[in-house]
C-alpha cells in the first residue's frame, strides 16, 4: 500500500497507527475510515448481517470494535489519558474521585486549593485582628500588680495568635 507517494509497511496500514506527522492525505484517510465506520453502524443498526469490517476489511469483527477505528482509538487514548492538572497548585488528579474532591463537581465550583487559600487568608487575617485586640489591651498603663499580669498575658495571647495556635 502507498500514500503521498510512500510505501506504507502492512503494519501501518491504517492512518492510526503511522507515527509521521499527519498530512492532508492522513486525514482524509481518517474521514473516509469514519464515513465507512458510519455505514457499518447504519447496517448493523438496520439489521443486516455483516460479514466484514467496514473499516479494515478484516473478517470476525465489525467498525464497532475495530482497532482501526479513528473514533474508538480517540475515545481509548481520551480515557488513557484522563489526568486533570490544577493550573492554580499543579496538583495532578489521576481518576476521577480524585478529580472531584479537588476541582468539584462542576465548572462552577472553586478547586479546593482556591478554598484552602481563600479560607487560611481568612484565617491569617482574623489572626491578625485577635492579635492586634489582644496588643491593644496589652498596652493599657500598668498601674498595679494585677494589670501588669493581664498585659503579659495579652501579649502572650497575641504572640500565640500569630502563631496559629
Amino acid at each position: 500500500m502507498s500514500a503521498g507517494g510512500q510505501i506504507i509497511p502492512e503494519s501501518m496500514w491504517s492512518v492510526c497507527y503511522r507515527t509521521n506527522k499527519p498530512t492532508i492525505e492522513d486525514y482524509d484517510e481518517a474521514i473516509q475510515e469514519l464515513e465507512r465506520a458510519k455505514v457499518d453502524l447504519r447496517w448493523k443498526r438496520d439489521g443486516f448481517a455483516i460479514p466484514t469490517c467496514f473499516v479494515c476489511e478484516d473478517s470476525g469483527h465489525t467498525a464497532e470494535g475495530c482497532h482501526h477505528n479513528p473514533l474508538l482509538l480517540a475515545r481509548e487514548w481520551a480515557r488513557a489519558t484522563s489526568v486533570w492538572q490544577c493550573w492554580h497548585c499543579g496538583f495532578i488528579a489521576t481518576n476521577d474521585k480524585e478529580a472531584i474532591d479537588h476541582f468539584g463537581r462542576s465548572d462552577g465550583e472553586a478547586a479546593k486549593c482556591l478554598v484552602s487559600a481563600a479560607v487560611e487568608a481568612a484565617v491569617r487575617s482574623e489572626r491578625e485582628r485577635c492579635a492586634a485586640v489582644a496588643d491593644q489591651y496589652g498596652k493599657f498603663e500598668i498601674d498595679t500588680e494585677h494589670g501588669e499580669g493581664y498585659a503579659t498575658a495579652a501579649s502572650n495571647i497575641a504572640a500565640a495568635i500569630r502563631a496559629g495556635a
